[in-house]
């Protein structure tokens, strides 16, 4: 799978005030169904003032990482219980 992300960065008034930001993605069937979405978002930033730049990255997943991901049941958390506490009474 692929996902197309459109990332922006905001003026900075010092270096490194604002990290780029994630402000729009789709996966590659989205996009390919849909290119004016991606484009209409590339249109906004375009236009706004506050935005020194963007950029489109690519990130791909592998479909099997993918679906273990999203499917995957939250992990257990594994622990032992301490018999041998000392217990103190007030």
């Amino acid at each position: 799978m692929k996902i197309i992300c459109l990332f922006a960065q905001r003026k900075c008034s010092y270096p490194g005030q604002h990290a780029p930001e994630l402000y729009a993605s789709a996966d590659d069937i989205t996009d390919e169904d849909n290119p004016e979405y991606l484009l209409d978002e590339e249109h906004e930033l375009r236009n706004d003032e506050d935005i020194q730049f963007y950029k489109r990255i690519v990130v791909e997943i592998s479909d099997e990482e993918f679906k273990a991901a999203f499917n995957q049941e939250p992990p257990a958390i594994h622990g032992t219980i301490n018999t041998n506490q000392h217990n103190t009474e007030n």
